[in-house]
């Protein structure tokens, strides 16, 4: 998964008492119904080759109404279970580490053009994982598959033309579509793990478009590496004046008491910081950028020499 003067901005804690929140373009809420994405929150972690984010979320709604979310992916993702007790577990840690925002002070053949890899229910979510290859011919299995699941058929087309092409010409072309009903006002829904293959660290944001209005982005990150956070900071300048927290490194019994797949990807130890942005739609570019990888790790032991 730069040197500053820096200060305590407040106590790590203050931040987990807020609901928790995750990225996900809203493609379909009912006519006439008003659905906000009020902030986001992840847990994400790389080991330069694997990525796993962890999401959950919490919407605003007019009434009550299904909602299709949409999340793309750089590659076939893989949905890991996640119960609702890995906040505490994350609250725990960060207090355990004394984690805490800092102030920083300026100084070949053609494919089908859409194919279903699987569908998978998990809690209140009804996951459809597809491949997708191209944007005019996604919008028509769009608009099939809200009939197909009593959802209405009115959706910003154009805008979501828009997005998916230029996912594609990024060569990101996997996207989650994940119906869960939503109940007036705000809804806290369970979080979804999602583990996919990605040279590069990966959160997608400009998908988010797609939602009326924005709130806060609140990312935290683990990686067995500490170059990640210096790419961080440059990528997104913006997280600095309080969006930026101090650094911890979690031991293996750590990771292990947070998820046990984020401790079989970062191994033995990993480098927690947590980042935060006030209005994630004012981020107009996703958040991606190539990994530094200095060592190929083993994924098992292995015998080059046969002993005589």
């Amino acid at each position: 998964m730069k040197e500053a003067l820096t200060t305590i901005l407040i106590s790590f804690l203050a931040i987990l008492t807020t609901p928790l929140y995750a990225d996900m373009g809203a493609i379909v809420p009912a006519g006439g119904v008003k659905v906000e994405e009020v902030a986001q929150k992840a847990i994400i972690a790389h080991d330069g080759f694997e990525e796993i984010i962890i999401l959950s979320t919490d919407l605003i709604a007019s009434q009550n109404t299904p909602v299709l979310r949409l999340i793309p992916f750089p590659s076939l993702p893989e949905i890991i279970e996640v119960d609702n007790e890995i906040w505490k577990r994350l609250s725990h840690i960060c207090e355990k580490h004394n984690l805490q925002y800092l102030t920083f002070y300026k100084g070949g053949e053609k494919e089908e053009a859409i194919k279903v890899e699987y569908q998978v229910t998990q809690g209140a979510h009804k996951i459809t994982v597809v491949k997708v290859n191209d944007s005019e011919e996604f919008l028509e299995w769009v608009r099939s598959f809200l009939l197909q699941n009593n959802l209405p058929s009115r959706f910003q087309e154009e805008k979501l033309q828009n997005l998916v092409d230029d996912y594609l010409k990024r060569g990101i072309n996997y996207f989650v579509l994940d119906i869960v009903d939503f109940q007036e006002n705000r809804e806290r829904v369970e979080p979804v793990g999602y583990i996919f293959l990605s040279r590069n660290f990966y959160y997608p944001v400009k998908i988010s478009g797609l939602f009326e209005n924005s709130g806060e982005v609140e990312l935290f990150i683990l990686s067995d590496r500490g170059e990640i956070l210096e790419s961080l900071i440059d990528f997104w300048p913006g997280w600095s004046g309080g969006g930026i927290s101090s650094t911890t490194v979690l031991e293996e019994k750590d990771l292990e008491f947070l998820h046990p797949e984020i401790h079989h990807l970062l191994g033995k130890r990993g480098i927690l910081c947590a980042f935060r942005h006030p209005r994630f739609q004012e981020l107009q570019e996703d958040i991606i950028f190539e990994m530094p990888v200095k060592e190929i790790k083993p994924q098992k032991s292995f015998h080059f020499t046969k002993k005589n």
